[in-house]
């Protein structure tokens, strides 16, 4: 019973503190990015280790990288789709309030119009240039009209007996985030579009190298390891893969190292994007309440979300290629 008992605290830790991992602390899970050595070191390994006679096609930064990525998707998936419990009640509070409280409006209006229609053509003049409340009142008891509007008026709630919308709540409905929006969104987008043009480049400049330069280096290789073995062949084997490890290394100093500049963009937009993404979820918050909604599930908030193709990108630091976890 007792280890039941501890097991089921243990999970319920586990479930809070998932819970209260925020946007930015799974952001913050994801490792840094690694060097373009470490880069280029492992797409030559995997690519060229039977050429180069690599002792293992393994780069030790890349596999830390990779696992520690891992474990932050891993537990930034347990934050977001736990299953939330969400309470309406004090939402559905709040709408009937509203509906009361303009109901009350209306019929204050309504009222008060009557009012209004029985005034002289002049007084309806006096009270319509009052410029406020306070004013409109005194110009009524001036007129001797005070009682008659007293006893129309009376047990009816006016809008300065409750204003209705918290100005918390005029200020997120009535706010326009359509270019704050449009400022952060542009910033990931154009980042992501120059992080692939780079992709793109790479690859065309990779094929191209591969086929004049890669390829018959690493023929070279064969040929002078034949020589070596049989006697057939010409050239030296240890002179070959130098000449092509040589080719290699020139070649990822020139693409590794911008295409990583160009992924460390990406992110910065999107880390940056979070400021606008949680007033997005604040507006969302406010418009979900004024129609009777709880608060928004994690799977729900723009920053979540944004938290989620954050770590989904940080994924792509192989110039496009894809890692292959070690063999267990």
């Amino acid at each position: 019973m007792k280890k039941v008992l501890f097991l089921a605290a243990i999970f319920a830790a586990t479930l809070s503190a998932h819970a209260q991992k925020t946007p930015e602390a799974i952001m913050d899970a994801c490792p840094g990015t690694p060097s373009w050595e470490s880069v280029a070191d492992y797409l030559i390994r995997q690519n060229f280790s039977m050429y180069l006679d690599f002792e293992s096609d393994r780069n030790a930064a890349i596999d830390g990288y990779y696992k520690t990525l891992q474990k932050a998707r891993e537990d930034a998936h347990k934050a977001v789709n736990q299953p939330v419990n969400v309470d309406n009640t004090a939402a559905q509070k709040r709408v009937a309030q509203l509906k009361k409280q303009e109901t009350s409006r209306q019929n204050a209006g309504a009222k008060f119009q009557s009012f209004f229609s029985s005034l002289t053509p002049e007084q309806q003049r006096t009270l319509a240039n009052c410029k406020s409340e306070e004013e409109s009142m005194r110009a009524i008891q001036k007129m001797g009209k005070w009682e008659e509007f007293s006893a129309l008026m009376s047990g009816t709630e006016t809008p300065s007996d409750n204003a209705g919308l918290t100005k918390e709540e005029q200020k997120w409905l009535t706010m326009d985030l359509s270019g704050e929006k449009s400022r952060a969104y542009g910033k990931i987008a154009d980042a992501i579009a120059a992080k692939n043009k780079i992709k793109m480049e790479y690859r065309e400049a990779y094929e191209k190298a591969r086929e004049k330069t890669f390829n018959p280096l690493a023929a070279d290789i064969i040929d002078a390891l034949e020589g070596e073995l049989f006697g057939k062949g010409s050239g030296n084997s240890a002179v070959s893969k130098a000449n092509l490890k040589r080719e290699l290394d020139a070649f990822y100093a020139k693409w590794a190292p911008q295409y990583l500049r160009a992924h460390t963009a990406v992110l910065d937009a999107m880390r940056a994007a979070l400021v606008v993404d949680e007033k997005v979820d604040k507006q969302a918050e406010i418009n979900n309440r004024m129609a009777g909604m709880g608060p928004l599930p994690p799977l729900g908030r723009a920053t979540y979300s944004r938290a989620i193709d954050f770590v989904q990108e940080a994924y792509d630091i192989l110039l496009g290629e894809n890692w292959k976890a070690p063999e267990e």
